[in-house]
């Protein structure tokens, strides 16, 4: 009769072990809600930037559009919950985005990030809550339909500092092309969304750079 010593013994690990890389001894197990996640990511992706992408049109005439990249948040409790679950990770998109600027007929002047690590309207708060065109896109604002900045009352002397800041930023940043505005991948050097690049990222270990491609 075997002993209880011979007996085969069952190790207890950790699940966060497991689902770590083999570089680092785990067993690379896929955390199986982020991928799901990352795998809506990828048609969220191909919603904002493909404008010929199959179920487009239904999409934009069943929620309308927030603005020119993504519908609107869904609200309605019933029948819709799968485009209301792949909705529900726009924000971790656009936190790992930012937009190379082409005829800016796409891009927010305030809220994308066209500009730099963050969008105007964040840089220059105390402007943006005096203007009128709030949604104005870089293309109307560059074009002249904005017409200017559209303050709603005179500056202060205390906000004609952040005025000029910006005044002077936007001078060396007027320039349009004909391409159009596309989406910049922010987790991978290439500017390009990926599965992998959204898990890495959804999990904590994303290598975020700073891409060659835009302005």
């Amino acid at each position: 009769m075997a002993s209880s010593e011979d007996k085969r013994k069952y190790h207890i690990v950790e699940w966060d072990e497991l689902i770590v890389g083999k570089e680092t001894r785990g067993l690379n197990i896929k955390n199986l809600k982020k991928q799901n996640q990352s795998l809506m990511m990828k048609w969220l992706w191909k919603f904002a930037n493909e404008d010929g992408m199959l179920g487009k049109d239904v999409i934009t005439a069943k929620y309308g559009m927030k603005d020119k990249w993504m519908t609107t948040q869904v609200t309605i409790p019933y029948n819709c919950t799968v485009w209301r679950a792949i909705r529900n990770l726009w924000p971790m998109i656009q936190a790992r985005t930012r937009v190379k600027l082409g005829n800016g007929r796409k891009t927010t002047f305030w809220d994308d990030k066209w500009n730099g690590t963050v969008g105007l309207r964040q840089a220059h708060l105390v402007i943006f809550t005096l203007c009128q065109w709030q949604q104005i896109t870089v293309a109307n604002m560059w074009t002249g339909e904005g017409g200017s900045l559209g303050l709603r009352r005179q500056l202060n002397d205390w906000e004609i500092g952040n005025m000029t800041e910006l005044l002077n930023y936007l001078d060396v940043h007027r320039s349009l092309a004909e391409e159009n505005d596309v989406l910049i991948w922010q987790e991978d050097n290439k500017g390009d969304f990926s599965v992998k690049s959204a898990y890495k990222a959804l999990s904590g270990k994303g290598d975020r750079r700073k891409s060659g491609h835009g302005r």
